[in-house]
C-alpha cells in the first residue's frame, strides 16, 4: 500500500497551470508523476477558488449589485423628474415670453 504523498502548493498551482494549459488531466498527470485523480482534484478545486473570487469581485452577482441596482433605479427617477419639471418651467416661461412680445 502506498503512503500519501504531499505536494507543496507552488507545485499543485504549477501543475493545474501546466494540466489546464495542455486540456489533458491525464497526460500531464503522467508527465508530472502523480495519480490522475489528484491533479483532477486540483484542477477542479481551482476552479472552485477561481469562481469564488470572481463572485467577490463581479458586480453582476450577489445581493450588493441588486441593492446597488434599486439605489440608482430610485436615483435616476428622481433626476429624471428634476428634468421634466426643469422641462415644463422653461415651456411656461418660453410661452410668458412670447406673450410679451406680441
Amino acid at each position: 500500500m502506498k503512503k500519501n504523498q504531499s505536494y507543496t502548493e507552488e507545485f499543485k498551482a504549477k501543475a493545474v497551470k501546466f494540466a489546464l494549459k495542455h486540456s489533458y488531466i491525464s497526460k500531464a498527470a503522467k508527465q508530472l508523476g502523480i495519480p490522475c485523480a489528484t491533479l483532477y482534484n486540483w484542477v477542479v478545486q481551482a476552479k472552485q477558488a477561481s469562481e469564488k473570487e470572481m463572485d467577490k469581485t463581479d458586480p453582476l452577482k450577489g445581493k450588493e449589485f441588486v441593492t446597488n441596482l434599486l439605489e440608482e433605479n430610485k436615483r435616476l427617477k428622481k433626476e429624471l423628474d428634476a428634468i421634466k419639471q426643469e422641462q415644463t418651467i422653461l415651456k411656461k416661461a418660453e410661452a410668458y415670453f412670447q406673450q410679451k412680445r406680441k
